[in-house]
């Protein structure tokens, strides 16, 4: 029983090393063999489990739902830390929903895009969000749309400026116009 246990352990299957396992207990419970094999079992099924949750982490990450995939991976990792698929998940998993969280916080705000340093802050995140667009396709989108708002508000928008004549006219951002009855000035997008 216990020879045909180990057998079943190193073909990784559960359910007959389960049986040997039972069968040699039933016989002699205390043996030294019976215990090795009983360890072999109950690491076969934490390892099982562990590749069950890593898989259901792989399908909810090509789903494009990060935030399952990061509680499927963590669980993985909580049961056995040495599993590298586990890890490497997570650590993917956070990077991800750390450039959704950086790409939200842009896309809810795009007149910031027209000052230059935040223009630059946002080049320097769509380079770095880069290498996971393959395995996001939300986070694709969102590098689209923020590329989108990085364009529309780098170019300068005309505006003609209506005067008396008399009054000296002086935008915020911008300068002195002068005194004019009518003036083309360039403004940045925004507000």
């Amino acid at each position: 029983a216990i020879d045909d246990g180990v057998r079943h352990v190193e073909k990784r299957d559960l359910r007959r090393a389960a049986n040997a396992l039972k069968s040699a207990e039933s016989i002699y419970k205390t043996r030294e063999e019976a215990k090795l094999l009983r360890r072999q079992v109950a690491e076969l099924r934490v390892e099982l489990e562990v590749e069950a949750t890593v898989r259901k982490g792989i399908e909810a990450s090509g789903a494009d739902q990060w935030d399952q995939a990061l509680k499927h991976f963590s669980e993985a990792l909580k049961k056995l830390p040495e599993n590298k698929d586990a890890a490497d998940g997570k650590t993917l998993s956070l990077s991800v929903l750390e450039s959704h969280t950086k790409l939200d916080r842009h896309l809810a705000s795009p007149e910031r895009l027209s000052a230059g340093n935040v223009a630059e802050e946002v080049k320097r995140l769509i380079d770095s969000t880069r290498v996971y667009e393959p395995f996001s396709a939300s986070l694709s989108r969102k590098v689209a749309e923020l590329k989108q708002n990085l364009s529309d508000f780098s170019v300068p928008v005309p505006v003609w400026v209506n005067s008396d004549g008399q009054t000296d006219v002086s935008v915020r951002g911008v300068g002195r116009v002068g005194v004019t009855t009518g003036r083309a000035i360039e403004l940045k997008p925004g507000t």
